[in-house]
């Protein structure tokens, strides 16, 4: 059976620079590629870069899309500022798609599709309280959440009143965003969430179940993968990689742990000559404390943004993930698996992933000098790192390549299917024709 399905969203989630698929897109992929029919409505700000290029990109696989404007957020003075602290904000100040809601809705009227899938808060804001056609939305990381590490590790880059100045924000936005999430989360038949620990919360919020449906990843490297593989020698110094923004700051602490804790371990426990360790992402930001290593210590590669991740990943001896913070999804751990890369994971990262199983398919510590012994192992013992190899790939294929598609794609035609009252009267009509 087909469907028509509407993409609801604030902005466009479209493959990254990197190469890893976000989940909304690898679905919009597979739906389109099984024949559905696929409307994308997707609220945007003037001035964001890349929209006619990622409308473009949607419509040659086969998607219908259509954009609706919504203002850009103005910057307050220090006393309008002071204000917005002190009295409790309409809903559209917590979620800025809000304001297209009503071009949105008639213009569901005129599709009737027959489930609408509302690609996180944006999606949700706008058609949360369309009624007309059942609904589920799919989540990615709680925004207050992403703002709390957001504010958490800049101190020390901010002016002190400014930072404070962020927190209080923090806590506004817990305190008054959560509410208005939860009740509209309450108006949707289904749920889903990409990190398995942030879809307990969102089910916690709203009182309704939320499933967790992991990210979907491309299966660059395919079934041949391990001759693809490119692995140094072992006489040749052994490669570590690194793969993320190196200013993003969701990955300060895990370079703070590195710098502090990982490079000099591995220096003084494996010896300096015998590896390399190359940080590939975007620089912009990049740590002083990690640009004075570089300089220092030759075995330590900043190699910034690659068109390709492909040759990375696949002559990679291990892929070091220290991220030691619970939030969200790790694509690049998932990146890894699909290469069959062996990953060096700091524990935190299984809480939104809890496909992770140490010595299984990955190897796990929760601190520094764990993480180096974990690397250690990984490099001086062969027939373990080549076991790891094997259980990340199988891994990959049971738990992030497209069979996440298909399970994220049943729940949304579970929601579609016609309700048994529905279904009741349908077979009544049906049997009154027949008897006429």
């Amino acid at each position: 059976m087909r469907h028509h399905v509407a993409v609801v969203s604030f902005g466009f989630h479209a493959p990254d620079l990197q190469g890893q698929l976000i989940k909304s897109s690898a679905v919009i992929h597979w739906l389109l590629a099984q024949g559905h029919r696929v409307s994308v409505l997707a609220a945007v700000q003037p001035g964001w870069e890349g929209v006619d290029r990622q409308v473009q990109a949607l419509r040659r696989l086969g998607a219908e899309v259509e954009t609706f404007p919504v203002p850009a957020a103005r910057p307050r003075a220090a006393l309008a500022r002071a204000a917005w602290l002190l009295r409790r904000q309409p809903v559209e100040a917590y979620f800025p798609s809000r304001p297209a809601w009503a071009a949105v809705h008639r213009r569901l009227d005129a599709l009737m599709p027959d489930v609408l899938l509302l690609l996180h808060y944006g999606g949700l804001a706008l058609a949360h309280d369309y009624d007309r056609t059942p609904k589920m939305v799919l989540f990615t990381d709680p925004l207050h959440l992403v703002a709390y590490y957001d504010w958490r590790y800049a101190f020390g880059r901010d002016r002190w009143t400014v930072w404070l100045w962020r927190g209080a924000n923090v806590l506004k936005m817990r305190r008054e965003q959560v509410p208005y999430l939860a009740a509209m989360i309450r108006r949707c038949q289904a749920s889903g969430a990409v990190a398995a620990h942030h879809a307990a919360w969102y089910a916690r919020i709203s009182g309704r179940p939320c499933r967790y449906l992991a990210t979907p990843v491309t299966d660059a490297a395919g079934p041949g993968w391990r001759a693809l593989r490119c692995e140094a020698p072992e006489d040749r110094p052994r490669k570590i990689l690194w793969v993320s923004p190196l200013g993003a700051p969701v990955n300060l602490p895990a370079i703070g742990l590195t710098v502090r804790h990982i490079i000099p371990g591995l220096n003084r426990r494996w010896g300096p000559d015998r590896y390399q360790l190359h940080f590939v992402g975007r620089p912009d930001g990049l740590p002083q404390s990690l640009a004075r290593l570089a300089a220092r210590d030759p075995q330590v590669k900043i190699r910034g943004f690659v068109e390709s991740v492909d040759e990375e990943f696949l002559s990679a001896d291990v892929v070091l993930v220290p991220t030691p913070i619970t939030l969200g999804f790790r694509n690049r751990i998932a990146s890894a698996l699909s290469y069959g890369c062996c990953v060096v994971s700091h524990t935190a990262n299984r809480a939104g992933m809890p496909e992770l199983v140490h010595e299984d398919n990955v190897l796990m510590a929760g601190d520094g000098p764990g993480l180096v012994t974990q690397i250690i192992r990984a490099l001086s013992d062969h027939p373990l790192r080549h076991r790891l190899q094997q259980r990340a790939r199988a891994t990959f294929e049971h738990s992030y390549a497209d069979t996440v598609c298909e399970r994220t794609a049943a729940e949304l035609f579970r929601v579609a299917a016609p309700r048994p009252a529905e279904r009741a009267l349908a077979a009544a009509e049906a049997r009154g024709r027949d008897a006429g």
